[in-house]
């Protein structure tokens, strides 16, 4: 009975896609309470399926919501199809080929600066005279 009802659990942590991790959910919660656990509402499974989103896919989702929750810009979801409409709507940023975000910025120079010739120069940018009469030598 103790290793049932220990599987019952760890079968809430387990996830795949969305779609099929609800479905999957919606199982493993009845299995959970068929074990005599205690019962969780409607608030605590919607949590519980949030917490147990993919974190590769779900990441950013997670953080802004988790966000939003500490702030009070958003409320706490009241069941499990809420959460889970919001997570199957979300989003996603696209990666690059190469893996990664894509940024960019651009920057403007004040004062352009002149190539300078090759040789010792004087300090006033122009060549020395003793290295230009070296190399008519």
């Amino acid at each position: 009975m103790a290793i049932v009802k220990f599987e019952a659990r760890n079968q809430l942590q387990s996830f795949g896609s969305v779609i099929s991790y609800k479905q999957w959910y919606s199982y493993a919660i009845k299995a959970y309470h068929d074990q005599w656990n205690p019962t969780k509402d409607d608030a605590d499974q919607a949590m519980d399926f949030f917490h147990g989103l993919d974190n590769g896919r779900y990441a950013d989702f997670k953080v802004q919501y988790l966000n939003g929750l500490k702030v009070k810009s958003i409320k706490a979801p009241k069941d499990l199809n809420e959460i889970f409409t919001l997570a199957n709507n979300w989003l996603k940023p696209k990666l690059l080929p190469g893996g990664g975000y894509a940024s960019t910025y651009a920057t403007r120079v004040d004062k352009v600066e002149k190539k300078r010739e090759t040789g010792k120069q004087d300090g006033k940018g122009k060549p020395d005279k003793n290295e230009a009469t070296k190399r008519q030598s």
